[in-house]
Formats: C-alpha cells, sequence, structure tokens
C-alpha cells in the first residue's frame, strides 16, 4: 500500500497503490473504487472468500472466487451491472437471459436451466470437449428446422419411465455410415469387403445401433453374428 486517506463526509477510507490484506471487514458489505479506477481482487495460490455474517461469531460463505469459477451461495439473487450506464448484465433473477452482443460462446461445466434457445435465423451449438449430457427431471424436449448430433464415439438416448419418440416433417435420418459393422457368425470377414447392401439392427436392451453386410443373394438376420469377445458390436 502506497499511502491511505480518510473520507469521512462519504464514510469511507481511499486505499492508494497495491494493498495486501488478509481479511477485510465492511460492516455495510460495500467495497468499491472511483469511476475511473478500476478495482480489482485477488489472491495468490488461494480463493477470494465473501462470507456474511449472520450471528455474532457466526459467517456463512456466500461468494467464492478461484481458478475453478465463481460460486454463490445462499443468496436469493444476485446482479452484475455495468459501472457505465448501470444496466444489468446477468441477474439470477432474471426469467431469461440473453447473450449480449460480442459474447460468442458460453462456457460452463453445467447449466440447470428451464428452456435453452436461439433466434429463428442462427444456429444453436452445443458443444463438448468430452461429454454432454442432457437432462430433464420431467423430459427433455427439442424442436428445431434441423436437429444435428454427432459424436466422436457413442450417442446415447434413454429414458427412465417414458418413451423416446424421434419425430420430422420429412422423416428421421441416421448416418449408417458411421455405424459399427458386425461379423456375420459364417463370414470369417468382418465388414464384408465387397458387399454394397447392408441390414440395420439394434442390441436389446442396450439399444445400440449397428450393421451387418448382406451379401447378394443371401438371406441374413440380425441373429447370424459373431458375439464373441471384441467383435460383439453391443459391447
Amino acid at each position: 500500500m502506497e499511502s491511505m486517506e480518510f473520507l469521512p463526509e462519504h464514510n469511507a477510507i481511499k486505499f492508494f497503490g497495491d494493498t495486501d490484506f488478509e481479511h477485510l471487514y465492511k460492516k455495510d458489505g460495500l467495497i468499491e473504487s472511483f469511476k475511473d479506477t478500476p478495482l480489482t481482487i485477488s489472491s495468490e495460490n488461494g480463493s477470494v472468500l465473501l462470507n456474511l455474517q449472520t450471528k455474532p461469531s457466526r459467517y456463512e460463505n456466500k461468494l467464492t472466487v478461484n481458478t475453478s469459477g465463481v460460486f454463490v451461495r445462499g443468496v436469493s439473487a444476485m446482479e452484475l451491472t455495468d459501472p457505465d450506464s448501470g444496466e444489468v448484465v446477468f441477474s439470477t433473477a432474471a426469467t431469461e437471459m440473453n447473450v449480449p452482443d460480442g459474447v460468442g460462446n458460453i462456457h460452463a461445466k453445467q447449466v440447470i436451466v428451464k428452456r435453452i434457445a436461439a433466434p429463428t435465423d442462427e444456429d444453436l451449438l452445443l458443444r463438448s470437449e468430452a461429454s454432454a449430457y442432457l437432462r430433464g427431471a420431467e423430459g427433455t424436449h427439442m424442436e428445431s428446422k434441423e436437429l444435428f448430433w454427432s459424436a466422436d464415439q457413442d450417442i446415447y438416448l434413454k429414458s427412465i419411465n417414458g418413451s423416446i419418440v424421434l419425430s420430422g416433417k420429412d422423416g428421421v435420418f441416421i448416418d449408417v455410415r458411421y455405424l459399427p459393422i458386425a461379423s456375420s457368425i459364417n463370414r470369417t470377414d468382418k465388414y464384408g469387403q465387397g458387399t454394397g447392401q447392408f441390414k440395420i439392427c439394434v442390441c436389446m436392451p442396450q439399444g445400440k445401433l449397428f450393421r451387418i453386410a448382406v451379401p447378394t443373394g443371401q438371406k441374413v438376420s440380425c441373429a447370424h453374428i459373431n458375439m464373441t469377445g471384441d467383435l460383439n458390436p453391443c459391447m
């Protein structure tokens, strides 16, 4: 800290330069800076904790900021406002959240909402570098002009107590080129080289799709596949 100034008319203390605190107590809970001087709060190798004294000698953590994110607990609402215009940028009390102009992406480990939507003339992209889970306590409903799912490995659709319904005006299409190919029990050629036709099969009860080669002039059923070891398409 370079210096400090008492401002009794504002009931405040002004600190100049970088100031190191172990604990800072504010009776009114207000920590602010002047309009032309941004306020930065940081912690070295630790977290920034904002605690509220609910009872004498009892404090409850309400806000935690660390390398894992920003965590707010036990508050009725939280608002982030623009310091220049005073406009509310984000509020937990808002019925909906619109992505501000200039914001291209929102990164989050977990989002709990009733509805996610994009403008009718723009695409909505949900992407994960590892796994993505879409869950609804009373079901999940998706509606779009075109709904496209892709994954490096498997896509699972699962219903606990209800049904799974896929419906489209022009039908529902699956790109079978990426479905695994099962080896026929009567063939040593796993991929049926030279075969131009395939039959789509489904594992029960897993529901996993796979395909089996259908040689010209032969009848092949989904039961005539090799289920041993690594050749089992349902594993």
